[in-house]
């Protein structure tokens, strides 16, 4: 049965969609008079059995360290965001961290302490690295191989995997976040997002858009020019697809057809997807992650026997290339031949949706890059890790276009920006009304319009849906 990250698209006669997975809009909202305890949150239940005792437990762990007072305070905060989604992913996430908490306490209460200080700072990249840190010990803590946090005073390594043969793994755990250039991307695509809504706004239309890059990262100027065409063209589009070339972009749009009046003409849909190539940069980024734990490892650690190997473990946003960052680990090790980096572990956790089966899973890639020269350790066994929910795959889920067919198209890697929202009317049949909330794939909603005959009060309804990842 194949798995495949799914793309939303649709046009008149197919339904199709891109993305890996349903999708929520979260908001830090304003701080109430009275505090509200986020923890009594009603929430869908991670386990198959529904099981409500070990997520209670894990809640009660999470706040004795993460208090309702602290979080009323922190309406942004990882945690906080995840007790007001009532999805079952965000209950699993909520879980691993609360029992991972609780364990890892018994192991090393101090480093522990330190973790979950750094986890309620205001840096956010530290903030996400120790969530990190602190996930992935817990996902270690296997039958044969025992974790032990490193003192602070190593900054070489993060932890330490203990192996029942006397083997030892040095870890050296790295959150990679989105990059300068990504995180600009988005901004961007964002603005275009509002331009659009404003613009419709004025048109009353519900249009579609796919806007594909030719070549390479896009400048200021092309990102304007972008935005000049695409006002202009959505003025005269149709329900004929147009495609526009223009300043190196490839501009796809098309007005949705309502023909059977299932749109609100009170409020606009729309549907945005923006691709482009990665900028040039992203290799040099990732290579210093490799320089910088090289570093570490021969000031702190310059001497290393037989039974002993150095892991470099990087966790990778959901959107990452993992093959395209195996490349560069494998051409870092060719050029880099007396690098006291054994092997580079890529983790990265994603949504993906089983296109026969149409069930969305969480998947763990976990993909191994090793030296040459520490390939006899490693027939000996690998640091193996539980990934408490979902399944472990060795090889990223493709990034398509799918449709209602199952028939697909792989998109190549790169930045993509997705973002969509239809307001549907709520049908009145059988004595009552009927609607259907959905999020077919990440940033994409379905919102029911409710209208009463014989009235001019309107209710839009939208549903919980898991947003992103918060801090796998």
């Amino acid at each position: 049965m194949g798995k495949k990250r799914k793309l939303y698209n649709k046009n008149n006669s197919n339904r199709s969609h891109l993305g890996r997975a349903p999708s929520r809009e979260l908001s830090p909202g304003t701080i109430p008079q009275t505090i509200e305890n986020p923890y009594n949150t009603p929430r869908q239940s991670p386990f198959d059995n529904n099981d409500t005792k070990k997520l209670s437990s894990a809640l009660n762990t999470l706040q004795s360290f993460y208090s309702p007072e602290w979080l009323s305070q922190h309406h942004c905060h990882p945690v906080y965001l995840l007790l007001k989604g009532r999805d079952a992913l965000s209950s699993a996430q909520l879980f691993m961290l609360g029992d991972a908490i609780g364990k890892l306490r018994e192991v090393d209460s101090i480093w522990l302490d330190a973790q979950v200080l750094r986890t309620k700072g205001e840096d956010i990249n530290n903030r996400q690295g120790a969530f990190f840190e602190i996930l992935q010990s817990y996902m270690l803590m296997q039958p044969n191989q025992m974790v032990v946090p490193m003192k602070k005073d190593n900054p070489g390594a993060d932890i330490e995997v203990i192996f029942s043969d006397g083997r030892k793994a040095l870890l050296s755990l790295k959150k990679h976040r989105r990059s300068v250039h990504e995180e600009h991307f988005a901004q961007m695509c964002q603005a275009l997002e509002v331009s659009i809504q404003l613009q419709l706004e004025q048109l009353k239309k519900n249009i579609q858009v796919y806007i594909w890059r030719n070549h390479a990262y896009p400048t200021e100027t092309e990102w304007a020019c972008l935005t000049d065409t695409l006002m202009e063209s959505m003025m005269t589009c149709s329900d004929t697809l147009t495609t526009i070339q223009s300043g190196g972009w490839s501009i796809n749009l098309r007005e949705m057809s309502d023909t059977d009046g299932r749109f609100y003409s009170g409020k606009s849909s729309y549907y945005l997807l923006v691709a482009s190539p990665y900028h040039v940069n992203e290799q040099q980024n990732m290579n210093s992650k490799f320089d910088s734990a090289a570093s570490n490892l021969k000031k702190h650690f310059p001497h290393r026997s037989e039974c002993e190997a150095n892991i470099l473990v990087i966790g990778l946003p959901e959107m990452a290339d993992v093959a395209q960052c195996t490349h560069w680990a494998e051409d870092y090790f060719r050029d880099h031949e007396s690098s006291p980096i054994d092997a580079v572990l890529f983790y990265q956790p994603a949504l993906v949706q089983d296109t026969q089966g149409n069930a969305t899973r969480l998947s763990h890639c976990v993909a191994p890059v090793l030296h040459k020269n520490a390939l006899l350790w490693f027939e000996k066994g690998a640091p193996k890790i539980n990934v408490v929910f979902g399944a472990g795959i060795c090889k990223q889920a493709p990034l398509c276009l799918v449709n209602d067919r199952n028939e697909t198209m792989r998109l190549p890697s790169g930045c993509v920006y997705q973002r969509g929202n239809e307001y549907i009317m709520m049908k009145n049949d059988y004595g009552g009304f009927s609607g259907h909330l959905s999020s077919p794939a990440p940033g994409v909603m379905k919102h029911a319009v409710l209208k009463l005959p014989d009235s001019d009060c309107v209710s839009i309804l939208s549903g919980w849906f898991a947003d992103t990842i918060q801090i796998l």
